[in-house]
């Protein structure tokens, strides 16, 4: 699955346990694959609270 690019939010997925970060990161490469699918989707920012989809 994909890197975490910032060191905050590396720190936090790492902080889960080894099964509930797995999922976490399953479920966030989801999202992100969706999003670049997306035409009308521009940046995409990874925030902490969230995924956050410029338009």
């Amino acid at each position: 699955m994909g890197e975490i690019d910032k060191p905050e939010v590396a720190a936090v997925f790492k902080s889960y346990p080894q099964e509930v970060r797995e999922k976490l990161m399953f479920f966030r490469q989801l999202i992100l694959e969706t999003a670049s699918m997306i035409e009308e989707v521009g940046e995409i920012e990874k925030p902490l609270n969230g995924v956050n989809l410029a338009t």
